[in-house]
């Protein structure tokens, strides 16, 4: 039989390869479909499909892994801790031009709403319904929840009490406590939405005092709009709840988890061996060693034991007395009495591959959780600097996202409901002498907000220090975009360092900012680091600074190692030739 592959001939012009594709060993399948995709046929559902059938088993999964995986709740903690840090800080941002405010007006207002804020966010009594946690803390559990469920629940609700005069309170929720019911109309897992799918009310499971659990619709804004529940999720098509990220690792994790146990099993085996020593001994005697000594009184007793042990004792010590049995030293043959043999047992097991197989396993899971595999495992094995800062790269965008679209919205609804109430009460005023309906009619506009949270991670601090400077100086970015990166904001930053060059100036030593600007500069012939003297006449003129047109700054100074890389990122903060 011949196993010569078929020439086939394809027609001249046959460019698509229909002739090809009718050859006999493509029959019975696809055109286009490979056949190790052929027994691969899920059912095409929508998005909303997807959750209503794994939501509460993959939540199930990730909540039993938390409370039995250390590794697997650190995961989680690093995500939390990218993206919120100890809390995201809030920027009042109003828009002073639609609402007619001078710059001045605005100013004052964003200033008196932020002191105010962050005094009720830093009391756990204050701030929250079960008086527990600052702000920052219901910020860190709320994204935590949407790590472990796919979703964050929370209600703002208004309680009195004695010490404090705010009402505003945040409750946060399991997101379990959603019903997980559908009426096929405009009820989907528990929540009512409108004919575009805004959500209207929830229906909310709710534990009485006196033990029984009911159920209670709860609407998302009251009648002025202001909103009462916050649900949040990561974005997704024609859907009601949402999914958590860790189950798309849980196979994965699972995996990773049996291979390691069956891995530590095997290690364990090998480093325990066993020496048997084969012997002619017969009856009970043989046994002597693996018998307890009730046992042994038991046998003796029952006159089981027929054989003269201590004869065979005396036999064996007049040998060895005679022979060593050594196995310290390379080369030398032990001997042993008749009919005894030595035999050493271990375990035996393939060469060690444990590394590799769970790198790749690793990996996927923490893809799952949008953390690179170095940060999630803490092995930086291998990783270079490029790796680590590209990594870092991608890894930043998943925080930004998870900032953005989970714990600002939460954020900014819990501060637009404690500003409705600073100006209702009238503890906080609205600039033109506005009323509390002028705040109503223009909520979005009064109560915009930025939060700022830890920057990012830089492998060298020094680098992207100056990347930064070249992209102010160059006009793509301004400072108070840099600011945001960092997490500060720039307006307060200015103005804590005006207080700082103020109280340098008072204590006569040399300003802390600016200097390199030549903003605090004396006139000509002070210098701040001459010595006080009652002659001022004795200071030295300072010595003259050669500045770059736009930034001020002065010299650079020179680097080490010089690259073209560095040459063309510094090329805005070079000297004047």
């Amino acid at each position: 039989m011949s196993t010569d592959k078929p020439r086939i001939r394809v027609e001249a012009g046959d460019v698509t390869g229909a002739t090809a594709r009718d050859m006999f060993y493509t029959h019975g399948r696809s055109d286009y479909e490979p056949d190790i995709l052929a027994g691969f046929l899920p059912n095409l559902r929508e998005p909303a499909d997807e959750v209503d059938q794994n939501l509460y088993k993959q939540v199930s999964r990730i909540l039993s892994l938390q409370q039995s995986s250390g590794f697997f709740r650190n995961v989680v903690e690093i995500s939390v801790s990218q993206v919120v840090g100890c809390g995201l800080r809030m920027s009042s941002r109003p828009n002073a031009d639609r609402l007619g405010w001078s710059d001045k007006e605005a100013e004052k207002f964003s200033t008196e709403f932020e002191t105010a804020f962050r005094t009720w966010a830093q009391n756990p009594y204050s701030c929250d319904a079960s008086g527990q946690f600052t702000f920052g803390g219901l910020q860190q559990a709320y994204l935590a929840s949407a790590a472990s469920y796919g979703e964050g629940l929370s209600l703002i609700v208004n309680e009195k009490r004695p010490g404090v005069k705010n009402t505003t309170k945040v409750k946060l929720l399991p997101p379990s406590r959603i019903v997980d019911r559908s009426d096929g109309i405009d009820l989907v897992q528990g929540v009512r939405t409108n004919k575009w799918g805004l959500p209207i009310s929830y229906l909310i499971t709710e534990k009485f005092s006196d033990g029984t659990i009911g159920e209670r619709e709860i609407r998302v804004r009251d009648r002025d709009g202001r909103q009462t529940l916050v649900h949040r999720f990561m974005p997704n098509i024609a859907v009601t709840r949402g999914m958590p990220t860790l189950g798309a690792g849980m196979k994965s994790y699972r995996q990773f988890d049996q291979y390691g146990d069956a891995n530590l099993t095997q290690k364990m085996v090998r480093s325990i061996f066993g020496a048997i020593i084969h012997s002619q001994v017969n009856g009970m005697e043989a046994f002597r060693g693996l018998m307890t000594q009730q046992e042994n009184v038991a046998a003796d007793a029952s006159g089981a034991s027929n054989f003269d042990w201590q004869g065979y004792v005396q036999q064996h010590q007049k040998f060895y007395k005679n022979s060593k049995l050594d196995l310290t030293q390379h080369g030398r043959i032990g001997q042993l009495f008749p009919g005894d043999k030595m035999e050493f047992v271990e375990s035996k097991a393939a060469n060690d591959e444990f590394d590799p197989i769970a790198r790749w396993l690793m990996l996927e899971f923490a893809a799952s959780a949008g953390l690179s595999y170095e940060s999630a495992t803490g092995d930086y094995r291998g990783a270079t600097y490029s790796s680590i800062r590209m990594a870092g790269a991608k890894e930043w965008q998943g925080v930004l996202r998870k900032r953005n679209e989970l714990v600002a919205p939460f954020n900014s609804a819990v501060a637009t409901a404690f500003l409705e109430e600073e100006i209702f009460t009238g503890r906080i005023k609205l600039p033109g002498g506005k009323d509390f309906k002028f705040f109503l009619d223009n909520r979005e506009d009064i109560a915009r907000t930025t939060w700022n949270g830890p920057a990012q991670p830089q492998a060298d601090e020094f680098k992207a220090a100056r990347a930064a400077q070249v992209r102010i100086d160059s006009g793509i970015a301004s400072v108070q975009e840099v600011s945001d990166e960092y997490g500060t904001n720039y307006d307060e930053t200015v103005v804590q360092q005006g207080r700082e060059n103020e109280a340098a100036k008072r204590e006569g030593v040399p300003p802390p900012h600016g200097r390199a600007d030549g903003f605090f500069d004396e006139p000509e012939g002070e210098d701040l680091n001459a010595p006080a003297t009652a002659d001022k006449g004795d200071r030295k003129k300072p010595k003259k600074t050669s500045r770059n047109r736009r930034g001020g700054g002065r010299d650079v100074p020179d680097r080490e190692p010089k690259d073209a890389l560095d040459t063309e990122l510094e090329v805005g903060l070079l000297k004047d030739e």
